[in-house]
């Protein structure tokens, strides 16, 4: 049955029954003008918002129905990680086809119903849209954080330590597998961290209560554009190290048959939903033991903030290297 043979309201009950209503710090959710939140006392709301187009984010011959609106949300998660925040609530609003099949819009909106349950938010509602065109879907998430306690892309200092949560470069390297159509187990572990990035919420709201972390910003443009981003609102430089750039064994397997570098991945790819970190080389140890500890992550020494302003990659003799284009630009990538 298509959308357009059914109504909103009937479209609208059926997910309510898939999903329910109100439940942790939603009071109030699916089926009312707008969702309602706890904020207890001496937490701060956090709010971001993700898009995703069909066409320019995700097509459909590479994800199901339900993987499309499991990644929506696990995007949108990813800047709530950035901030140290806890999720509590999802948004989503569907703008789809009314030739679309009704089984097939059920399954994004449940998709992104597990997504946001798996991070401890609930899917409290949003707006479905009728319009001919690409599905998009337009994700807002919220979050707490002890207030006075949200991680910034400002505050890193000169002599801080630049960190990242994980590997580089998997995701673009997913991206070109399946464009070239690779098969076998490194092409599938790069497929995989395409379409199912992972929002590290559990380290940052862990980094929102260490001291000596001054600053965090989630990989999504990737790594050169992020650090720009972090080096320009604090008013610092930052230096990365070519040779301490983390690439994972199944992408350097995936870009030589590509016959590509997967340090150009790693630095421009985007995607990977890594944070990258600034913290005090005082309490960088404590820190990484904690992250290692608690989030079973290792927090991986890059590079270091410097006087200054921008980005420099640097060689093991500290000569500066040329690097590839800074990474993603909504108007001007493709």
């Amino acid at each position: 049955m298509r959308l357009r043979d059914t109504s909103e309201g009937e479209f609208l009950r059926a997910v309510r029954q898939t999903l329910g209503g109100a439940g942790g710090r939603v009071c109030l959710g699916i089926g009312d003008d707008a969702a309602v939140l706890d904020c207890p006392p001496g937490r701060s709301l956090v709010l971001t918002c993700d898009a995703a187009v069909e066409g320019r984010h995700f097509r459909r011959e590479w994800f199901s129905h339900r993987e499309i609106g499991e990644r929506a949300v696990r995007c949108a998660l990813s800047d709530l990680a950035a901030m140290g925040a806890e999720p509590v609530a999802v948004l989503l609003t569907l703008i789809v086809s009314p030739e679309e099949d009704e089984v097939a819009a059920r399954a994004v909106v449940e998709g992104a119903a597990a997504a946001s349950a798996e991070f401890g938010a609930r899917l409290a509602g949003g707006e479905t849209v009728g319009a001919q065109g690409p599905l998009v879907l337009d994700v807002a998430a919220a979050g707490l954080v002890r207030t006075g306690r949200e991680l910034r892309r400002s505050g890193a200092q000169p002599g801080d330590v630049i960190a990242v949560s994980g590997t580089l470069g998997d995701a673009a390297a997913g991206l070109a597998a399946l464009r070239a159509g690779l098969g076998g187990p490194e092409a599938t572990a790069v497929i995989r961290r395409y379409k199912v990035p992972q929002p590290q919420v559990a380290l940052g709201v862990l980094l929102a209560q260490c001291d000596g972390v001054h600053a965090a910003i989630d990989i999504s443009d990737g790594l050169l554009m992020d650090a720009g981003h972090m080096a320009e609102q604090s008013g610092v430089g930052i230096e990365l190290f070519a040779d301490a750039l983390p690439l994972s064994p199944a992408c350097e397997a995936v870009a030589r048959e590509l016959g590509v570098q997967p340090s150009a991945w790693a630095l421009g790819g985007g995607e990977d939903f890594e944070l990258l970190v600034a913290i005090s080389p005082l309490e960088f140890g404590r820190v990484h033991h904690r992250a290692k500890q608690d989030c079973a992550l290792e927090l991986l020494g890059i590079g270091q903030v410097t006087e200054g302003h921008g980005v420099r990659l640097t060689g093991p003799d500290g000569t500066d290297l040329a690097s590839p284009a800074a990474g993603w630009d909504q108007f001007r990538s493709s």
